[in-house]
């Protein structure tokens, strides 16, 4: 028997299987031919270039190593072969049981993935633990001082030897298939049917596939084939050679002429370098990541259409990120079918992501975002949400100010039911129907969330890893329907299940930890190679295939070649060291990790027959220029007058056809770049109804005139619908006052109904609204509780009863506060306690300070108007405006009253005394509450007072008045701001107020929730069109002080 190594040109490689297939068949027409390939993908390559040959694949076996060994061992071995997922499983059990120098970092899932590395790495160069222990007294007598450690590598022989023997109990390791299937060598040609085999494909061989070559060709005449760009002159290459050398294999070469690619991998890295003329590369420098894939699918686009096959196509890339997203989202959108090996991961898809999601939530204190999160993505089945609607959540647990926990949720959720079946108590027809759907809203989420919770914490318990998984697939089974990536990962969870023969009983989190490193690595393959499918993978995948057309992307610094890294868990030196007798076995080690990469590199190119590389000029996440690789300047100067094309960022790739656009809107861009700018523009506003608007938009901003772009809405056809709604429109005191400040606001929030909610995780102290809240609440159960206990008229002889009750008052309201979860964190939320309290003492010595007057509480949160029965505000004009509020407490004596309304803020009005201001329209609650009071009361407006009294240490003034004969010696101007109002809103004039500058936009801008729907200049753009567009009837309003 013989073992020969055979290396030349592919094609001749080619040309001397296709004659030993037919030589073989001449001496027995039905007995096998073995052909060992490294890949499954091999496999099928040749399989299809054999079936379009006259030679044909009938009776030809294409096997993986791992087949052939199959073949070899009798019954088929004594287990299942260990994966990955067995590998890091053994690991970690030995790890909790010997953790010895990795005591530290014993539970991290990196160190597991590095350990079956080096341990991997330790079995294909056949290295046992006994020469790890060895090297390690070895280092310990020579190198004690030195950077090698005897500690670490007897750790790592503990833990390689350990973890394959718990392997080894229930599965076949590579190592153990490898001792078993050469240990029935003898009979392998009767187990094969044939006494000659051939490795074809390969561009190196582990030693213990060399190892296992040269044990059967004792038996058998074995040949393995080595194409030319294999065998150049670098010391990863002599590796590849010296170790079959070392095995008896005996070199022979084949002559034959070389394509030019084949000659430009020969001697890409080798100097002297001898450029190669007219060699099939195009070389491109692309903007960025998207803009290069994006000509990568032009360009195919362009072969397709020259009669090119699919199965003639390959691309490449080193880096899955982004590469590997990016080009399965522009084939897709292109239409194109390919075939995609390292495609997504199973955690990426639809249903392995929530999975993922479902599982993290066991552990995460069931926080708002995590649910949200989960209730928002994943596809929930029907009965699971028996009618609730996911995408209600977001806004309704950010109303009810939910952060974490069982109980918050439980408490949160009814809390708000509450708060909404109260405000239906009071709505009117015209919004019954949204409140309680917001009340079915809240109650079906708190039906889900209790029966969720309830199932996820079936999951919590300590279990075997089958018990787990069925324990996981019961609950996904319930809530989850069937999605992207279902059977992927339902294959991935039966495979965890096995982990039962080597692992114990673990706790969930672990569980969970393991399939979700599981399903991150995972890839989901996407189509199917062959039958008009392009192929897409990285290097590895590619090795001995060969296309017609080879696309190698990502061709930057960094990304190909990879950057090499020492191993820290077993370093340069001591691999050495433990490739000390190369007769036997050879480590590999980083310092070769650069010739391995340059050896895939150099398959890829000899593999091609046209070879289109290139690289991004930007990076898509860092604002810095890239630079191309040393393997895409390798390829620049392999040959005669090779140049880069470029494509220029945001402009049209020039190096492809213009029929060749991705997408409709590409397509439409591209014809009005190349027609006149008068047509282009007219192109793009008739295909686009958006450019149409945008351009409409750009021009009226740009304009001196208030526009509907601005908000002036005057003259437009909504103006009839304005008109009818604010004549039916029952609307707030604050309402106008909104108006007043700035219309653009008022569209927001009262027309459009829009408004800020702010996410209760990020809630970090009490809002000046929740701040109100709190203080009105606590004023009005301390006023209802002194009604209740006829403790009024106030009396200072019972202060310190006031102050028993007001302090219990505020106990009840922070605590409901708190539950509502808007009191921002702890130490905060103490400080504004005791503010709050020593401004409500202020408040309750005030109040006793005029205990000897005449008034007495009469009625709080006074309610009135309706929509039914509203305040009606008239002026010579007749009824302007429909208003409706609550007075926050109204005081009675004899022969008049007092309104007082509470501000928790700092001051609001500029006026102390009995002359309060009007601002021009922004402080007229003060009148509509008189005016109110006294239709209420049945008494006249000049015997009603209206004040407002700040509840606040830093209120420029405590107590601001209105009186009833200054309302009515101004009744006139308040008459003409209302008439204004009414006038400006009805016309449509909705345009953004700044106030007085403050800063770029303005003061009124300051707390605005909708400050960043206007634009930049909005301050400036008001400057300049109020001078160009005349004065408005809001202007003139705020000349009225």
């Amino acid at each position: 028997m013989s073992a020969r190594v055979i290396t030349g040109p592919r094609a001749a490689l080619d040309d001397w299987l296709k004659r030993e297939i037919a030589g073989q068949r001449a001496v027995d027409p039905l007995g096998p031919v073995n052909i060992v390939v490294p890949s499954y993908l091999v496999a099928l390559l040749l399989q299809r270039r054999l079936a379009l040959a006259s030679e044909g694949v009938v009776n030809v076996r294409l096997l993986t190593f791992v087949e052939l060994l199959r073949k070899l061992t009798a019954m088929g071995g004594s287990g299942p072969l260990a994966g990955e997922l067995e590998w890091l499983a053994a690991i970690r059990e030995t790890l909790a049981e010997h953790p010895g120098y990795f005591e530290a970092v014993a539970d991290h899932a990196g160190l597991h993935s590095a350990l079956l590395a080096v341990i991997d790495d330790l079995a294909n160069a056949g290295v046992s633990a006994d020469d790890l222990r060895a090297l390690a007294e070895r280092v310990r007598r020579t190198d004690a001082a030195g950077p090698y450690d005897a500690e670490r590598i007897l750790s790592l022989a503990t833990v390689a030897e350990a973890a394959g023997q718990r392997i080894e109990a229930v599965h076949q390791t590579v190592r153990q298939l490898f001792r078993n299937a050469l240990d029935s060598a003898e009979q392998a040609a009767d187990r094969l049917g044939s006494d000659r085999m051939v490795a074809y494909g390969f561009h190196d061989f582990t030693e213990l596939q060399a190892g296992a070559l040269a044990r059967l060709a004792t038996t058998l005449d074995v040949t393995a084939l080595l194409a030319d760009e294999a065998c150049g002159r670098s010391s990863y290459n002599a590796h590849v050679l010296g170790s079959l050398a070392r095995h008896g294999f005996e070199r022979d070469a084949l002559a034959g002429g070389s394509t030019p690619l084949e000659t430009v991998a020969a001697s890409l890295f080798v100097e002297p370098r001898n450029p190669v003329a007219g060699a099939p590369i195009e070389l491109v420098e692309a903007p960025d990541e998207i803009g290069e894939v994006q000509h990568v699918v032009r360009r195919v686009l362009g072969l397709l259409r020259d009669g090119v096959s699919c199965d003639d196509i390959a691309i490449v890339y080193r880096s899955a990120d982004p590469y590997g997203r990016l080009l399965g989202e522009a084939l897709s959108t292109a239409g194109l079918r390919f075939f995609q090996a390292d495609g997504d991961r199973a955690a990426e898809t639809r249903w392995g992501r929530s999975l993922l999601l479902m599982l993290g939530l066991v552990a995460s204190g069931l926080r708002r975002s995590d649910i949200v999160e989960f209730a928002t993505y994943a596809p929930l089945t029907l009965e699971s949400l028996a009618g609730g609607r996911p995408e209600t959540w977001e806004w309704l647990t950010r109303r009810a100010a939910i952060i974490a926990g069982q109980e918050q949720w439980q408490e949160r959720l009814e809390a708000y039911e509450r708060q909404v079946k109260r405000r239906l108590e009071r709505a009117d027809e015209s919004s019954r129907e949204a409140l309680e759907r917001q009340v079915e809203d809240a109650s079906r989420l708190r039906a889900f969330i209790e029966r969720f919770v309830g199932d996820l914490g079936v999951l919590a318990d300590d279990r075997t890893y089958s018990e787990h998984v069925a324990a996981v697939i019961a609950v996904a089974d319930r809530y989850l329907d069937h999605a992207d990536g279902y059977e992927a990962c339902q294959r991935a969870l039966e495979h965890v299940a096995r982990l039962d023969a080597i692992a114990s009983p673990l706790a969930f989190e672990r569980f969970s930890e393991t399939v979700r490193l599981y399903l991150e690595d995972l890839a989901v393959q996407r189509g199917h190679l062959g039958g008009g499918h392009i192929f897409v993978g990285q290097p590895r995948s590619m090795r001995g295939a060969a296309f017609e057309h080879v696309f190698v992307i990502g061709l930057a610094e960094r990304s190909f070649p990879a950057p090499q890294r020492q191993d820290s868990l077993l370093l340069e030196g001591e691999r050495a060291r433990l490739s000390a007798r190369p007769t036997e076995r050879w480590l590999p080690r980083a310092a070769l990790g650069l010739e391995e990469e340059r050896l895939l590199f150099s398959n890829l190119v000899g593999s091609a027959g046209r070879l289109y590389a290139s690289y991004p000029l930007f990076d898509e996440n860092k604002p810095r220029t890239r630079h191309p690789s040393a393997f895409y300047l390798a390829l620049k100067r392999s040959s005669v007058g090779l140049e880069s094309g470029g494509i220029p960022p945001g402009e049209p790739d020039p190096l492809v056809p213009d029929d060749d656009a991705l997408t409709v809107a590409e397509y439409d861009i591209r014809v009005a770049r190349t027609a006149p700018r008068q047509d282009a523009v007219a192109y793009l506003s008739q295909v686009s109804a958006h450019f149409g608007r945008m351009k409409a938009g750009y021009a009226a901003r740009a304009s001196a005139a208030l526009t509907v772009y601005d908000g002036n809405l005057a003259g437009s056809s909504v103006v009839p619908a304005l008109t009818s709604h604010f004549d039916r429109a029952v609307l707030s005191a604050s309402a106008l006052e909104a108006y007043a400040t700035c219309p653009q606001r008022f569209f927001m929030r009262h027309l459009l109904g829009l408004e800020e909610i702010d996410d209760p995780e990020l809630i970090t102290e009490l809002s000046p609204l929740d701040r109100g809240n709190i203080v009105h609440a606590i004023l009005q159960r301390f006023f209802e509780n002194l009604i209740e206990l006829k403790m009024l008229p106030l009396d200072r002889d019972r202060r310190a009863e006031y102050g028993d009750l007001l302090h219990e008052a505020a106990r009840i309201e922070f605590e409901a506060a708190e539950r509502q979860g808007v009191t921002g964190v702890f130490v905060g939320w103490k400080a504004n306690q005791r503010i709050l309290l020593e401004d409500l003492e202020r408040f309750l010595e005030e109040e006793l300070a005029d205990a000897g007057e005449r008034f007495v509480p009469y009625a709080l949160e006074y309610p009135f108007g309706s929509r039914q029965d509203p305040l009606l505000l008239e002026t010579e004009e007749g009824v302007i405006f429909r208003i409706q509020g609550r007075i926050d407490r109204i005081d009675r004596s004899p022969d008049a009253a007092r309104v007082i309304d509470y501000k928790s803020g700092r001051t609001t009005a500029t006026t102390k005394g009995p002359d309060a201001s009007f601002e021009g329209g922004r402080q007229v609650q003060l009148p509509v509450y008189l005016i109110a009071t006294a239709n209420a009361l049945g008494i006249s407006e000049e015997d009603v007072d209206a004040s407002y009294r700040h509840i606040n240490r830093e209120a420029k003034t405590n107590v601001v008045t209105l009186s009833g004969a200054s309302l009515g010696a101004r009744r006139h101007d308040f008459d003409r701001i209302i008439d204004l109002l009414a006038r400006s809103a009805r016309s449509g004039v909705f345009v953004p107020r700044t106030g007085t500058p403050r800063n770029k936009r303005g003061d009124n801008c300051q707390f605005c929730d909708f400050k960043h729907a206007c634009a930049v200049s909005v301050a400036t753009d008001e400057e300049r069109k109020s001078a160009g567009s005349g004065r408005l009837a809001i202007d003139e309003m705020r000349g009225i002080d």
